[in-house]
């Protein structure tokens, strides 16, 4: 597991999981969106939500 990921939970509803990672930056969110979580089998959608404080 990369260390930007914090937590994962199944989940029921319209989201198979909840995937909560913590970046310094958007940067580093689009690589681990990209380079990460994009590439897991199965994975068809993507939705993010961001915690301001």
């Amino acid at each position: 597991m990369r260390s930007e990921v914090v937590d994962c939970y199944g989940t029921t509803g319209t989201s198979d999981c909840l995937v909560r990672i913590v970046v310094a930056d958007m940067d580093a969110h689009h690589d681990v969106l990209h380079n990460l979580l994009s590439r897991l089998d199965g994975a068809a959608q993507a939705s993010t939500g961001v915690a301001l404080r």
